[in-house]
């Protein structure tokens, strides 16, 4: 028998929408999360920006929570977009979209 890689690594969500006062101070978790059930085969390898502003959040590659590295300031942007890709080491892969405004 062999082993197959036959789940697609998947986020908690497909939409993830978070707001903010002005002025919120960095560091703040935005609970994006991406998980694979295969185990070996296919296992989950990671996550990464498809798009974002530099330097606004911080990403853990190993899970795809992001923190915002920066004061969330209402004359600085009045949102962000951000797209997210998570894959597996068998090549599939599904991407998520959290928007904070």
């Amino acid at each position: 028998i062999i082993r197959q890689n036959d789940h697609y690594p998947m986020f908690s969500q497909k939409v993830y929408s978070v707001t903010y006062n002005d002025s919120t101070p960095p560091g703040q978790v935005i609970p994006s999360n991406c998980t694979d059930q295969d185990i070996d085969v296919g296992a989950l390898q990671g996550v990464v920006f498809l798009n974002t502003t530099p330097g606004v959040f911080l990403l853990n590659p190993s899970t795809g929570v992001l923190t915002t590295n920066i004061s969330m300031e209402y004359r600085r942007a009045r949102g962000y977009t951000v797209v997210l890709l998570c894959s597996d080491t068998g090549g599939l892969t599904s991407t998520s979209t959290v928007y904070v405004t």
